[in-house]
């Protein structure tokens, strides 16, 4: 699936902290002016991934920085963000700034969290390439559960009690991520290349032969009368 690329300033290092969750939210308006927000220097705001409802996905960050999406305050216990205001466990006890330790998907949707099913299936595809990636980057296995794969009102839940909205689907992407039969296939059209006519059949063989040989896949289909 094709990722669209986009540049930001809108990130720092992971000090040493490895990403080990994937923290989903709501744009609470359209994408693009999501998109433009991100890109603007002056918002301090970024994420790593955007899905829209048409199922297209951007990216803003590497997975190797941190994008600002996902902050929790380490020094006034009397803001909303204070890590210690969490409703995960790890988040309360690393006593850190979760965007340091978090991977963050926007989903393009208006407060209640039901995302098109195109979206969906972008969502999931991207979610495994999330991942597949962390696996390749940090040598980690990602745990599928609500205590990795989890909402930004899990780590603000009083000011951002809405985020990614209550209908969001977590319960069937954990089911789906769990489900090791069901992959995500871009189905693509097949192609049929015909290299030629042969009268002698050894000159038949001798051309999938060589076709193998390159690491094509070629058979004789069948003969014909002129």
């Amino acid at each position: 699936m094709q990722i669209n690329e986009y540049k930001t300033t809108n990130m720092s290092s992971r000090s040493g902290w490895i990403p080990d969750m994937i923290c989903c939210h709501q744009t609470a308006g359209a994408a693009s002016s999501a998109i433009n927000w991100f890109q603007n220097s002056e918002s301090k705001v970024s994420a790593h991934y955007l899905v829209d409802k048409k199922g297209n996905i951007s990216n803003f960050v590497p997975l190797e920085k941190a994008a600002w999406a996902n902050g929790t305050n380490t020094t006034d216990e009397s803001l909303a963000y204070h890590y210690s205001k969490s409703k995960i466990e790890a988040v309360r006890e690393r006593k850190t700034n979760a965007n340091l330790y978090t991977v963050s998907i926007e989903f393009e949707n208006d407060d209640t969290g039901i995302l098109t099913e195109p979206q969906y299936q972008a969502g999931l595809w991207l979610i495994k390439h999330i991942i597949s990636e962390l696996k390749r980057i940090y040598d980690i296995d990602f745990i599928v559960d609500r205590e990795h794969l989890i909402a930004h009102s899990d780590l603000n839940p009083t000011g951002r009690a809405g985020c990614p909205g209550k209908d969001f689907p977590f319960d069937r992407f954990i089911s789906d991520l769990k489900d090791s039969s069901n992959e995500v296939v871009i189905k693509k059209p097949l192609y049929c290349v015909q290299t030629g006519l042969y009268r002698d059949i050894d000159d038949a063989v001798a051309m999938v032969d060589k076709l193998g040989r390159a690491g094509i896949a070629a058979y004789i289909t069948d003969m014909f009368e002129n």
